[in-house]
């Protein structure tokens, strides 16, 4: 690349992140570079209204579909529907099939169906990867980037997509967005969709306990890249002011991310306001 060109790269992007108050020490860059073509599938993970959309806008330094996570839930129960509905499967083979699920299609409401659809998925994947193909294709080009919107409460859906994306060739990660409980019920209350503030609390509670554990436990060591982002009220403040030190990247050390427990300390005051997750 010759040095104009490059210029003419550094000086746009510097543009850019002024006319959306980025700074570059509170962006987030995926592989360590502004704005990757293609190859990225990338998840977030926070309770309700923890700010994800405002840090997808703001923060992430990336041009994406974003994607809902129930869409893949979706497509699961329909491809397992495919099957059971094929005039070449016997009786016996669709009887065990649905046998899992009381005898019927997987009814996403109920968590023991969920569980079983997940290691359902994952010993057929082969199978599965097709379909999820075949849907990635239909939603765009070859490795187009994207986000994936979920809360995290249902962590094992979020594993089994990774790992689908990951045997698909792409880069994956996760960025974890973080916010005062306290702070959540009150941005809850001036959203479109409100959520019950009693379901909202539990969310969020269950979150805090959830990722740090299955992060040392190295349930994440599927992902490339890990970020922690502290969402924070940001009424009256400057864009420096915004986002100046919200955005952290976990190292990976020997294929294992690290929480120490300096950030996990960080992590749990600034979710709880000083509380115990329990409180």
């Amino acid at each position: 690349m010759s040095d104009k060109l490059f210029n003419i790269i550094k000086s746009t992007l510097k543009t850019k992140q002024r006319s959306t108050g980025l700074i570059e020490d509170s962006s987030i860059k995926f592989g360590g570079k502004p704005y990757p073509r293609s190859g990225w599938a990338i998840f977030t993970c926070g309770g309700p209204a923890s700010g994800k959309s405002y840090t997808i806008r703001n923060q992430f330094l990336i041009d994406a579909k974003i994607l809902d996570s129930d869409i893949f839930k979706e497509l699961y129960v329909k491809l397992l529907e495919k099957m059971v509905s094929s005039p070449d499967i016997d009786p016996e083979t669709k009887k065990q099939i649905l046998e899992p699920f009381d005898g019927d299609l997987p009814d996403m409401r109920n968590p023991r169906h969920v569980d079983t659809l997940h290691r359902y998925v994952t010993l057929e994947k082969r199978l599965f990867i097709k379909a999820f193909k075949s849907f990635l294709k239909s939603a765009g080009s070859k490795l187009q980037n994207f986000v994936i919107d979920t809360t995290g409460n249902d962590i094992n859906s979020l594993i089994l997509n990774a790992h689908m994306f990951k045997d698909l060739g792409y880069n994956v990660a996760l960025v974890w967005i973080i916010t005062s409980i306290d702070l959540a019920k009150i941005r809850n209350k001036t959203r479109n969709r409100v959520v019950n503030e009693e379901y909202l609390e539990q969310v969020h509670k269950k979150i805090l306990n959830t990722i740090p554990k299955i992060v040392r436990e190295g349930m994440l060591n599927v992902l490339d890249e890990m970020w922690i982002v502290f969402s924070k009220n940001i009424e009256g403040s400057d864009f420096r002011s915004k986002f100046k030190d919200t955005a952290f990247k976990l190292e990976k050390v020997n294929g294992s991310f690290e929480l120490t427990d300096e950030m996990l300390q960080k992590i749990t005051q600034h979710a709880t306001g000083g509380r115990t997750p329990d409180d």
